[in-house]
């Protein structure tokens, strides 16, 4: 079993190089420093001791996804119980397979660091990808919105549209059948509402301007 956990972190090296992840220079540790700062219990200052009582695995999960890891009830002193916890949701949850025995942190004197360097480059590279993803529906929603307001705008255009068509046939109907000689009484107010019907006309073609700037 030994022998076939390395032969898996040798594989899992091979398959993180061939993605383009560069173990030396991604700034591994300092990753690490940077996602579980803050968290009870959690000190990473390398890749062997720093790891043995499973709570920066933990700390790692919980950062990305606090969802699948209750950090707050974990027993500092459970360090097997919290290094199976990590293994296991990490496998079940984030399709990490277990490259590492529990064995082969807890209770051992030094950790073999580049083993559990190339379990946490796999969370690396999971929760780079979620932070894409996550990235990617951002910018669908925002696009969402956006394409919202254009349609609202459009459909209030053309309803504003359509009232100013009505609005012109009706004004050259009355205008059509209108004697000023005849109708003497009624010139005044007609030029009153022609000298309106005109503002309105120009108001309404200020706004679609400024809404198609928009």
């Amino acid at each position: 079993m030994r022998i076939q956990k390395m032969e898996n972190v040798n594989k899992a090296l091979e398959f993180i190089k061939e993605r383009g992840v560069n173990l030396t220079n991604i700034g591994a540790e300092a990753w690490c420093q940077r996602k579980t700062s803050g968290y009870r219990g959690v000190n990473v200052v390398n890749f062997s001791t720093s790891w043995q009582d499973g709570l920066a695995f933990c700390a790692l999960i919980h950062k990305h996804r606090p969802d699948l890891i209750d950090y707050s009830s974990l027993d500092m002193n459970d360090h097997a119980g919290n290094t199976l916890l990590a293994f296991t949701v990490a496998e079940r949850e984030l399709g990490i397979p277990p490259l590492l025995d529990v064995e082969d942190i807890v209770g051992v004197d030094n950790p073999d660091s580049k083993s559990i360097m190339t379990y946490v480059a796999q969370y690396f590279h999971a929760f780079s990808s979620l932070n894409k993803s996550e990235t990617a529906s951002r910018r669908i929603g925002k696009l969402s919105n956006v394409l919202q307001t254009v349609y609202k705008m459009r459909h209030d255009y053309e309803d504003r549209a359509s009232d100013l068509v009505v609005d012109i046939s009706a004004v050259v109907n009355k205008w059509r059948d209108f004697n000023p000689e005849k109708q003497i009484p009624d010139y005044i107010s007609t030029k009153n509402e022609l000298k309106k019907f005109r503002n309105d006309i120009f108001s309404f073609g200020t706004t679609v301007s400024h809404e198609g700037a928009v």
